[in-house]
């Protein structure tokens, strides 16, 4: 019986394997039901059930601030207006960009080992190292920190800034490259003020 058991099991496995998620599928939005005051996370088409006994209900549905990028072996919480772009060649080439008004988020996944200085090097023969300067950077991301590049761009009297950061990683790489446009390469723009607030606090590696 044992042994069956065990048979069936392997059985089911090898007929019915665990599906992939589709990481080019936008994560949903989450919303926040308001009854009589007390707020309910909900997720669209996702069932929840809520305990309690409700008499002459007062309802208010927001529709949540953000959504969560769990994509390529990391984690955060990104502003719910960005627009989305995924680009899914393979299980070990794949990219993603969150795009705002000022501030992106780029996220790229390499079968190919590359080293922070070919890459950043690469970027700014691409930009033109004429309009490019290139200085270190340090920040911390959730519970590590990372060391990465800075680079200020000029094209075509636009100041882009760009900061590249290495997400360790067993196999390949794993860059997180971060655009912002201020007003002023002395200051940050308010998103991605709000954006790394929340990078800061909440980042994570799954695997």
């Amino acid at each position: 019986m044992k042994y069956s058991h065990l048979f069936f099991v392997s059985f089911l496995t090898l007929v019915f394997p665990l599906l992939a998620i589709d990481e080019s599928r936008e994560p949903n939005v989450q919303y926040t039901l308001q009854i009589n005051g007390k707020d309910y996370d909900l997720i669209a088409d996702i069932p929840k059930k809520i305990n309690g006994n409700f008499q002459n209900l007062n309802l208010l549905l927001k529709a949540g601030k953000w959504k969560e990028f769990a994509y390529g072996g990391i984690q955060f919480s990104y502003l719910a207006s960005f627009t989305w772009e995924a680009d899914i060649q393979s299980d070990s080439d794949k990219s993603w960009v969150l795009s705002g008004n000022d501030f992106k988020i780029m996220y790229f996944v390499l079968s190919e080992a590359i080293t922070i200085e070919d890459y950043t090097n690469a970027f700014a023969d691409r930009m033109g190292k004429e309009n490019t300067q290139i200085f270190d950077v340090e920040d911390r991301f959730g519970n590590a920190t990372y060391t990465g590049k800075k680079l200020f761009v000029k094209i075509s009297g636009v100041d882009l800034v760009y900061e590249i950061y290495l997400i360790p990683t067993k196999e390949g790489t794993r860059i997180l490259t971060l655009q912002d446009a201020p007003e002023s390469t002395d200051k940050s723009s308010p998103e991605k003020i709000q954006m790394m607030e929340q990078i800061r606090k909440q980042f994570t590696i799954l695997k």
